[in-house]
């Protein structure tokens, strides 16, 4: 088994494939089950526990996906808010095996009501499947 990375980056069971397009050193995933509309991750192709263990060539080819990526995100939502997030595993840890750092991208489209405040549950208006078809049309030309 690989880690969950790699499984969001291949098709599943149920034909959803949520890789979106992919840099020599990233893969850009729509991850299945998002909890918000157009919900991106973009996480490295080579496991790398932190963000700032990322060489210079990598962290350009993340600021050129980056940049597109809005630039789509643009194209398909108009002009929003979004929020990244880098997300890693607590430092004190070190190493994990299996785990990647990824950039997560949310766009602020609604805001949280009572019953996502209530149950952790979200509703998400947009299936990742539709995410993912706008988002190679607009990353793939």
């Amino acid at each position: 088994g690989g880690s969950l990375f790699e499984t969001f980056s291949q098709e599943l069971p149920n034909g959803f494939s949520g890789l979106v397009t992919s840099t020599p050193h990233f893969n850009l995933i729509c991850p299945y089950a998002s909890r918000f509309a157009f919900e991106t991750w973009i996480v490295p192709k080579t496991l790398k526990t932190h963000f700032d263990h990322s060489s210079d060539s990598e962290l350009e080819d993340l600021g050129d996906l980056s940049r597109r990526l809005l630039l789509a995100l643009e194209e398909i939502l108009g002009s929003h808010d979004f929020n990244f997030v880098i997300q890693t595993p607590p430092f004190k840890t070190g190493t994990q095996a299996g785990y990647t750092w990824s950039l997560r991208v949310y766009p602020r489209l609604a805001h949280l009501a009572g019953f996502e405040l209530a149950t952790n549950m979200y509703i998400n208006p947009v299936f990742p499947e539709q995410a993912v078809e706008h988002l190679r049309k607009r990353l793939d030309t």
